[in-house]
């Protein structure tokens, strides 16, 4: 559950009393038998332009990010940022 730093800290107190910790959570409903696998760079390659919006896929440039765990199985994919024709932005600090 999250809390404030410090609070019922178990290792001996904190000096970051009033600073809240953040807890990112992932839950699928997806069997681990049923996920997708990326083998090569044709399949990401796929996954991503079937996931475009083929509506704005010649005019908007986008960062998407698939997250995967250690077997090359897709757990998931974000939309980190949206730009124009030319170029988008992308802070690594959002995705680290």
């Amino acid at each position: 559950m999250p809390g404030m730093v410090g609070q019922d800290d178990r290792n001996g107190g904190s000096a970051c009393s009033g600073i809240y910790k953040v807890e990112l959570m992932y839950r699928t409903n997806v069997h681990p038998d049923n996920r997708v696998q990326i083998k090569s760079s044709q399949d990401s390659y796929r996954i991503l332009f079937d996931s475009w919006n083929m509506n704005t896929i010649e005019h908007i440039e986008e960062f998407i990010l698939i997250l995967m765990n250690r077997a090359n199985q897709v757990l998931g994919m974000v939309s980190i940022s949206q730009g124009s024709t030319s170029g988008s932005i992308v802070d690594t600090r959002v995705i680290l």
